[in-house]
C-alpha cells in the first residue's frame, strides 16, 4: 500500500490535488492507496503526532511556520517524495534546499493541468523506485523511514506482535502493519508456520521438539509450536527432526 498525505489552505487547490492524485494513483500503479487531504495545518500535525507511514507529501508552504514544519516533515520522513506547494514570488532558495528535498514542485496559484503533470511525475517516479526493490529473493516493506529490502536468507522468523508484524533478521528486527494471514499468503520462500503468531524460515532450524512444542534456530533463537501447527508439521515430516 502507498500512503499519501496533502495539505494545501486554499480549498479550490486542495481539491485539485485531491483529483489529481486518485487519477495518477490508478494510472501509474495497481496498488491500494491510503490518501489523507487537509486543508488546516493543526489536523496535518495531529496525524502526524500518531506517526502514520508516509511515503508521499504535499505540502503547501504558504503557512507561516510552512517552510519550518515543512523541514520538520523531511526530518520525520527522510525517504518520502515530498511535493512542495509554493507561491511563485517565494525565492526558490526557501525550498530548494536539502532539510526540504523537494521531489516536486506545484506554484501557486495553482493550474490544474500543473497539478497533474507534477503529481504524475512524482507518483511515476515513486513506483519506479518501488519496482526496482522488488525481488523474489527479497521481502520488501514500506517504513517511515522508506522501503527496507530484506533478502529472505537473513530472515529467522516473522512474529504478529502488538497488531504489528516484526521481521526477525540478523539480530535485528523491523516491524510493519500487516497480518500473518496475508504474510503467509505473500511469501516465495522456504518458511513454515508454527504457530498463529510466528512463521520460520526452515533453513534456520537446528532441532523442532515437537513435545515441548519449540523451535530450536541454529542462532539459538527459540519459537513456540501451537498444538495446531504441531499436526501440520508432522504432516511435512517435522516429527522426524525432533
Amino acid at each position: 500500500m502507498v500512503s499519501l498525505m496533502a495539505f494545501c489552505n486554499d480549498m479550490q487547490e486542495l481539491i485539485m490535488v485531491r483529483d489529481a492524485s486518485r487519477i495518477n494513483a490508478a494510472i501509474v500503479s495497481k496498488d491500494k492507496w491510503a490518501m489523507d487531504f487537509y486543508s488546516k495545518l493543526e489536523d496535518v500535525k495531529k496525524k502526524i503526532e500518531k506517526n502514520p507511514m508516509l511515503d508521499i507529501i504535499c505540502f503547501d508552504l504558504a503557512e507561516d511556520e510552512g517552510l519550518s514544519y515543512a523541514k520538520y516533515l523531511r526530518k520525520c520522513y527522510e525517504a518520502a517524495y515530498m511535493i512542495v506547494m509554493a507561491d511563485g514570488e517565494m525565492s526558490p532558495r526557501e525550498y530548494l534546499r536539502p532539510d526540504i528535498m523537494p521531489a516536486g514542485l506545484i506554484l501557486q496559484p495553482a493550474v490544474e493541468d500543473d497539478v497533474r503533470r507534477v503529481t504524475n511525475e512524482v507518483f511515476e517516479a515513486y513506483v519506479a523506485k518501488m519496482k526496482k526493490y522488488e525481488s523474489k529473493e527479497s521481502y520488501v516493506i514500506s517504513t517511515s523511514n522508506g522501503l527496507v529490502n530484506i533478502p529472505y536468507k537473513e530472515i529467522s522468523y516473522f512474529e504478529a506482535r502488538n497488531k504489528k508484524i516484526y521481521i526477525r533478521y540478523e539480530n535485528k528486527e523491523v516491524g510493519f502493519y500487516s497480518t500473518m494471514d496475508k504474510i503467509e499468503e505473500e511469501l516465495e520462500y522456504n518458511f513454515v508456520r508454527t504457530h498463529r503468531s510466528f512463521m520460520v524460515n526452515r533453513e534456520y532450524i537446528r532441532h523442532i521438539d515437537l513435545t515441548g512444542q519449540e523451535v530450536i534456530l541454529k542462532n539459538e533463537e527459540v519459537v513456540p509450536v501451537s498444538r495446531r501447527y504441531k499436526k501440520v508439521l508432522k504432516e511435512l515430516g517435522y516429527d522426524r527432526m525432533c
